[in-house]
This record gives structure tokens, C-alpha cells and sequence, in this order.
């Protein structure tokens, strides 16, 4: 901080400025009036007031701000009329009326206004991308050009969306991740790339690259403001479900089921749930090998629902190798198979939504898993090879239909274990034979196992 030592009209010379520099901005006096450093001869500087200086004289305090004289850019320049100085006239006479008051400060912009920004893209246009290529590969970053834009695709779900198509290398994981301009900003969302196996787009496939695509970062802003705003998008009608198409192959391998669309999902709160779809509805997912698996709404909670599968798997795996099942569901191959094979063969978007719970059983022995064998109580009650009810029967497993699972290869009932032991015998488990009764056979012996 200085002090002034001369005025003449404008121009003022203040001394004890050695730390300020040619060309800084300062606050001169108690009214802090905006002057600039013209020249510097030790620590004494001469300065241009842009203000009226009367008043002003030797004593008074000089501050530098450290900052060279400068502009501030951003929307809503264009629209103001300014002083010399980037002052606002309009909002200099909310303060101080139609006179400007010497020294008032107000912001160059608005401060509070929100203003809609889009990044715009052209064809041709450097974009990089960034994702969790492979799931395993954080924060890799491939980069290329903006290939098309407006690109009209079908996704493999049969979703019709038009996409940025871009020729930066894109991966399974890559999913969610910001396609950045030259400029660093974010123009698209990436969602998809082209895979030639099956001539369709998906984010979990990748045999083709160059052919990626990102979902419009003003189609993603509408979204968001909506959420935010909403809690929903707005504008677009929704019954409150999804389906997929039954064929008369896997209609065939159900008695109760016939052609056509079944239910999906069933979205909490939607006019498709307060006209009565419940549990029973069956969700068609397709493994990372593309094979179909049908898994049906057998429990819901306020925030959580318990899916099975329809079928069985068409892999056989023997309960436990060492032919012996002591510590049950809890020490078996099957959990193993269960939680390691398959459930890395389910897509990614499925594998993300599933938890790990704690699974109890009949034998007091309890673990932690994502894929699980339903328990003898929980599928029959009371039953005759259980002394402990660890799980009450669940109501969609008292129509002895829904116990019935079918291996897709054969297309007929099969058999299938559940998690309990046989009371008093440990290497004797508990299943479901081919007409949804209980019975029990040795855990060593090979099986198809359901999900």
C-alpha cells in the first residue's frame, strides 16, 4: 500500500509502490477510485485516475490490485452499454441513479443470470473421449473426429435415438463417458458403438472400431433440466413398463405362457402399475455370449425387487467336487459358478443394479453373494427335509407351477437344487424335481443349475 505525495488534475504520484507493477490497476483513496500505473521509478508510481480526482490529496492510501487493466468476457456482453472501465450503466444507476457516483463498483456480468449454453460440433470437428474402457482401463482417453452428426440408429434394444458419430475408439465401459471438443468442452455423451457380429449398436460389444457414437450434449442437458426441475422427462408419454416379444420357442417350453409381448418392468408409481401388473411379470436379458435368459419378478420390496430365472442354465456343474456338502449353498461350486461365471456373462447394466446380500440357511451357516440358490423354505414351507424355517414361503412360489424351470436346450421341466441340506444328512441337498415338488438327491451329482 502507498501513499499519494502529487496530484494534478488526473494523474497522481504515489510513493511506497515497490510492490506493484507497470500497468496495474489500483484503488485510489477512500472512495477506491480505479486508476492504472502508467510508470514505475523505484517505489514510486505515477498513475491515471479514470475518475474525478477532487477531493484527493497528498496522504490519501493507493492500493494495487496486483492485476493489469482487463475485460471480462461472457454471455450477456453484448447486451449491456458500459462506462470507459466495463462498467454496466444500467446496473451503476440501480446504485447511484442517473449521476455515476465516483468509486461505485459493480460486476462487468451478471453474476446470478443462468444462461443455456450448447458447445457446437461440426463434421471434421478433433473430439477426444474418455471412459473405463473394459471395465478394468480407467480414464483412457482415445481421440478423432466428429464423423457425422443428427446419425439415425437403431440400438440392439430396438430403441431408435439420433447420435454424434465420432471415429475415437470406443470400448465396452466406455458407456457414460464425455466426448470433449478441442476446446475441452463437453459436446455428447458416449453410448454406443457399431459391432459388426450382429449389425447392431451396443456398448457391449466391440469387434468393429471407428463407428462410436454419443448421445447430443443438448438432448443430455433437456434431460437433466427436466430430473432436476421434475424428478422425470417431461414431454414424452410413458405407460410405465417395458416388454419383450415371446416367440413360440420359449412359449413352448411354458404351459401357462403364450406368444406375443410380455411384460418387462413394471416402473413404481406408473398408470402401468396402478392398473395392477405385479409380480409375475418376466424381464428377457441376453449374456455377453448373446445367449437369452428369461428372468421373472418374484419378491418386491419399496425399493428393490428379487428376480429368477424361468429356465435352467444349460451348463452342468456338480454341487460341490470334493462329494460332500457340509458347509451347504454356502461352501459349494455352485456359488462359486454362480457368482464368478455367470454373473460375469450378464451385461453390464445388469451386473451394476445387482447388490450382494447375506444369504442365511437351514444349517445356520450364512454368506455373501450376488447370484443365489432359493432356500427349501422359501420354495416349499414347511417341509419334510427342513427343521428350520430360516425364510418364510414366498407367495409367488405357492403355485407349484412357478417352481418349474425349463432347460432352453431340451425345452422340457428339469429338476434343480436348492441351498438347504437335508436335515441329518450332509451330503444330501434339497431340489426341485420336474413337477415342482421336493425332493432330495446326493450333492455330488451334476445338475443344471438355475440363476
Amino acid at each position: 500500500m502507498g501513499k499519494i505525495v502529487k496530484v494534478s488534475g488526473p494523474l497522481v504520484v504515489a510513493t511506497g509502490m515497490q510492490d506493484a507493477n507497470m500497468a496495474d490497476v489500483v484503488r485510489v483513496g477512500e472512495q477506491h477510485l480505479i486508476g492504472e500505473i502508467l510508470n514505475m521509478n523505484g517505489d514510486s508510481a505515477s498513475i491515471q485516475v479514470y475518475e474525478e480526482t477532487s477531493g484527493i490529496g497528498p496522504g490519501a492510501e493507493v492500493v494495487t490490485t496486483g492485476a493489469p487493466l482487463s475485460v471480462e468476457l461472457g454471455p450477456g456482453l453484448l447486451e449491456n452499454i458500459y462506462d470507459g472501465i466495463q462498467r454496466p450503466l444500467e446496473e451503476i444507476m440501480k446504485v447511484s441513479g442517473a449521476t455515476i457516483a465516483r468509486g461505485v463498483q459493480v460486476p462487468a456480468l451478471n453474476r446470478e443470470k443462468k444462461w443455456d449454453f450448447v458447445p457446437t460440433a461440426k463434421v471434421g470437428d478433433t473430439v477426444t473421449a474418455i471412459g473405463n474402457a473394459l471395465g478394468t482401463l480407467a480414464n483412457t482417453l482415445t481421440t478423432g473426429v466428429v464423423s457425422a452428426k443428427d446419425r439415425a440408429i437403431s440400438m440392439s434394444d430396438g430403441t431408435a435415438m439420433k447420435l454424434l458419430q465420432t471415429d475415437c475408439t470406443v470400448n465396452s465401459g466406455n458407456s457414460g463417458g464425455p466426448l470433449f471438443n478441442q476446446y475441452g468442452e463437453v459436446i455428447g455423451i458416449i453410448n454406443a458403438k457399431y459391432s459388426s457380429g450382429t449389425s447392431t449398436f451396443s456398448s457391449n460389444e466391440a469387434s468393429i472400431e471407428g463407428i462410436g457414437f454419443a448421445i447430443p450434449i443438448n438432448d443430455v442437458q433437456t434431460i437433466l433440466s427436466d430430473l432436476m426441475k421434475h424428478g422425470y422427462v417431461t414431454g414424452k408419454p410413458y405407460l410405465g413398463i417395458t416388454v419383450s416379444t415371446v416367440s413360440s420357442v420359449t412359449a413352448q417350453q411354458y404351459s401357462n405362457m403364450k406368444v406375443g409381448a410380455y411384460v418387462n418392468s413394471v416402473k413404481s408409481g406408473s398408470c402401468a402399475e396402478k392398473a395392477g401388473l405385479k409380480v409375475g411379470d418376466i424381464i428377457t436379458e441376453k449374456t455377453l455370449d448373446g445367449e437369452e435368459m428369461d428372468l421373472v419378478v418374484v419378491d418386491m420390496g419399496p425399493d428393490w425387487a428379487r428376480f429368477e430365472s424361468k429356465d435352467c442354465l444349460p451348463v452342468e456343474v456338480a454341487y460341490n467336487q470334493n462329494n460332500r456338502n457340509a458347509g451347504g449353498f454356502a461352501d459349494s461350486d455352485v456359488k462359486r459358478y454362480l457368482n464368478e461365471e455367470v454373473f460375469n456373462s450378464l451385461p453390464e447394466e445388469l451386473r451394476n443394479v445387482i447388490a450382494e446380500v447375506e444369504r442365511k440357511q437351514e444349517n445356520g451357516e450364512s454368506s455373501l453373494c450376488r447370484l443365489f440358490l432359493p432356500t427349501e423354505s422359501e420354495l416349499f414351507g414347511d417341509c419334510c427335509y427342513s427343521e428350520d424355517d430360516t425364510y418364510n414361503q414366498i407367495e409367488y412360489y405357492k403355485d407349484r407351477r412357478n417352481r418349474i424351470k425349463c432347460n432352453r436346450k431340451g425345452g422340457s421341466p428339469d429338476w434343480y437344487w436348492t441351498a438347504s441340506v437335508r436335515s441329518g444328512n450332509s451330503t444330501n441337498c434339497v431340489n426341485v424335481n420336474n413337477n415342482g415338488n421336493s425332493n432330495n438327491w446326493n450333492a455330488s451329482n451334476e445338475l443344471y443349475v438355475p440363476v
